[in-house]
């Protein structure tokens, strides 16, 4: 998987303007295209507002685009495009994804202490559990992002789709990174022979400088945040699965936890992505 078409959903806040820019300086690296997007309502209106409806709209489209053209000042020969959609963020992300076939997302989120914020938490939090692409979560304190040092927090489970550490790889293509293959479990057994998945992502990082490294912790989270910051690392990768209702209601997704906590960019990367 080639990553060609990568999405920033807006709101114009200071973290999304930077973000922004970050998720711009990656698609002119990688040669992607750029789709800037925001979602925005209308007040309750009643039939005699028509017009201020559609003076709405040519206001967004104004807004939206005024920020392309301020990202093509310091980034002339990207390729990108400008969108503002009426309705729910949420559902609107998720259709734009597969209409223009989006290979990542790049957000901004303000974490725990501000998780019910009306885009960067809640929105954040519905992409990675119900829109099944890429995601790049990049926490509001990281100011210099950098792609040099990447951590694959993995238990090496069984997965059906063996191609989900594709478009890290994409990625790694492009910036060449060193490795940390971290994993933090309740006890570690030494013994235990390496799994099909283990042995599978061991032949993606042959060509790059990479590590092995096992933790023992009664907080996997706590485990991995503190060898993140240890060796700080760039971006953590880690893995999520899509679940029913009632799945939900039984499971905890180290993926949405780790981005309410982490002050270290996540590559959320989806086991059950098709294409």
């Amino acid at each position: 998987m080639s990553i060609k078409n990568i999405l920033i959903p807006t709101d114009y806040s200071p973290l999304a303007n930077r973000v922004c820019r970050q998720a711009a300086a990656i698609a002119e690296k990688m040669g992607a295209k750029l789709y800037l997007f925001h979602s925005y309502n209308y007040p309750v209106l009643d039939g005699q507002e028509i017009n201020y409806v559609a003076q709405m709209e040519e206001d967004e489209k104004v807004k939206v685009n005024k920020e392309l053209e301020e990202l093509k000042v310091f980034h002339p020969d990207i390729q990108i495009e400008a969108a503002s959609v009426f309705g729910s963020a949420a559902d609107n992300i998720e259709s734009f994804v597969d209409e223009k076939e989006i290979d990542l997302i790049i957000m901004g989120t303000k974490g725990e202490s501000n998780k019910i914020d009306a885009f960067f938490g809640s929105i954040t939090s519905h992409v990675i559990n119900n829109v099944k692409c890429p995601t790049l979560v990049i926490p509001e304190n990281v100011l210099d992002f950098k792609i040099q040092r990447v951590m694959i927090a993995s238990d090496f489970h069984d997965m059906e789709n063996k191609a989900v550490y594709k478009p890290l790889f994409s990625i790694a293509k492009t910036y060449l990174p060193r490795f940390f293959v971290v994993t933090s479990k309740h006890s570690i057994n030494e013994l235990e022979e390496p799994n099909n998945n283990e042995i599978a992502l061991d032949n993606f990082l042959q060509t790059y400088e990479h590590s092995h490294h096992f933790i023992e912790s009664n907080d996997a989270e706590k485990g991995l945040l503190e060898f993140a910051d240890e060796h700080d690392v760039n971006i953590i990768a880690i893995t999520t699965k899509h679940y029913s209702f009632w799945q939900k209601l039984f499971h905890t997704s180290m993926a949405r936890s780790l981005t309410l906590h982490s002050k270290t960019p996540l590559l959320i990367l989806h086991e059950d992505l098709k294409r």
